[in-house]
């Protein structure tokens, strides 16, 4: 293996892999500026090349990896060796921003068994364009539940992108048999804002009542934006469920000072059966009117 030996000043000697420097990895195209010792009044030339790195004694240039490597890191992915797939993943991780058409390439990764792998692929997926949502689509359907959640939570880490998605991804949030989809599910759509809201409008008036659970952790999750569906959201607060009482209660407060329509109902609140519908109604009360409302009890 070569390696070069830099000992400028009188300093120990360091010692440089070349062998690294040159592989295909790096596109054949090395930028070695050797700064270090070479910044004496007499080396004009050199430090006026050099400006600002010469903090840094080995200035290589950034890799800018061909599809046909960034593919074959992918396909590592897959790997029956762990050792292989981790090692892909910390490589497409140093590349950053992973190109939009390998997508396709991608999404199939949604179901590998290999966490870490299924990890970075969420993570690959949500940092890319719109166009990616039909391929990830299939799989808010797939036959596991931790590979729905993934669809869900890509969809959300796209966001108003992936708008197109909403009709699916309430009726997972309305009917999927796991709570941690359903889950995953309202914070994706509590992020895409009004076309969401809308729908979501609907789901609390539905029988289900982990549906309406759903809706209203969406609903929370929308924020302030849920202000548009203020009316539903007041005649929520008499859900006959108490989860879904105190989750809209913390939707009211998050709205603020415009949602004081449903201060009557929250002050009834404060004598619910349930300590967290007293406590979440009293936190919607402070927030709507700016000042602390009456403590609730706890027994």
């Amino acid at each position: 293996m070569d390696r070069l030996s830099i000992a400028p000043g009188g300093r120990p000697p360091r010692m440089i892999d070349l062998s690294k420097l040159t592989s295909p990895a790096w596109g054949g195209l090395i930028t070695l500026t050797l700064l270090t010792g070479c910044t004496s009044d007499t080396d004009q030339d050199l430090k006026a090349t050099s400006g600002n790195a010469v903090r840094d004694p080995v200035s290589v240039a950034e890799p800018s990896l061909p599809s046909r490597d960034i593919e074959e890191l992918i396909e590592s992915l897959s790997s029956d060796d762990e050792l292989v797939r981790h090692e892909a993943i910390d490589e497409l991780r140093r590349i950053g921003l992973i190109p939009a058409h390998f997508g396709s390439r991608l999404a199939p990764l949604l179901a590998n068994a290999d966490q870490g792998v299924a990890r970075f692929v969420v993570e690959s997926l949500g940092q890319m364009d719109s166009g990616v949502v039909t391929l990830v689509m299939p799989y808010l359907t797939h036959s596991l539940a931790d590979v729905r959640q993934r669809a869900a939570e890509v969809m959300g880490l796209i966001g108003h992108g992936a708008e197109p998605v909403i009709p699916a991804l309430v009726e997972v949030l309305s009917q999927d048999p796991a709570w941690s989809v359903r889950e995953q599910s309202a914070q994706a759509l509590g992020v895409m804002g009004r076309p969401a809201i809308h729908r979501l409008g609907e789901v609390l008036r539905s029988g289900d009542r982990q549906a309406r659970q759903a809706a209203a952790l969406a609903m929370e999750a929308a924020g302030a934006e849920a202000k548009i569906a203020l009316p539903l959201l007041v005649q929520a607060l008499l859900d006959k469920d108490a989860g879904v009482r105190s989750n809209i209660a913390v939707v009211l407060g998050n709205i603020g000072p415009e949602a004081r329509i449903a201060v009557p109902l929250l002050r009834k609140l404060l004598d619910d059966e349930n300590v967290d519908v007293r406590l979440e109604a009293a936190y919607a009360l402070g927030q709507i009117e700016l000042v602390p409302a009456a403590s609730p009890t706890r027994e």
